[in-house]
């Protein structure tokens, strides 16, 4: 997606990273630039000793209110009032965020419907993606964190869906 775009819409990505230096915590927050993008960003300061790394991320809508409402859900889990970061398992996040976006924990639900909301959100705002049609929007996005076996499982999805 281009940065001036997304800068100019309503779109966003929640992301969930992770650093190696530190097991078990994951910084959970928002960008209008794209989530690898904001990773290396963060990556770059002398106070962190190994890169982020972008475990999953969210396209949404109205990102910044969305991060809120993560937050206060996950408050239990936070470090540091001051900070985005939680002490949780990346897989853990990740499914209290898809609770909070799409009312279900389970995994492969979640990436379901993870699939039909960016397909309503590309139909959307086609500007923000490229104009790029469904499927290679969906191959692009979900790509990067799927294994052998849950990519079976989103390719089955995307085709039922287009």
């Amino acid at each position: 997606m281009s940065e001036k775009l997304i800068k100019e819409s309503p779109l966003g990505e929640v992301y969930i990273l992770e650093n190696e230096a530190m097991p078990n915590i994951v910084k959970i927050g928002y960008t209008k630039i794209g989530a690898e993008e904001r990773a290396l960003e963060l990556s770059k300061s002398s106070g962190v000793p190994l890169p982020f790394d972008v475990a999953d991320s969210f396209i949404v809508e109205n990102p910044d209110r969305v991060e809120k409402i993560i937050h206060l859900h996950m408050e239990n889990y936070r470090l540091n009032n001051k900070r985005e970061f939680f002490k949780i398992s990346k897989s853990s996040a990740y499914s209290e965020i898809g609770f909070i976006l799409y009312q279900t924990k389970n995994i492969r639900e979640i990436r379901l419907k993870q699939i039909t909301s960016i397909i309503s959100l590309s139909s959307k705002y086609p500007q923000c993606f490229g104009n790029r049609n469904k499927k290679e929007i969906l191959t692009l996005l979900f790509e990067p964190f799927i294994d052998k076996e849950g990519k079976q499982a989103v390719n089955d999805a995307i085709h039922s869906l287009l």
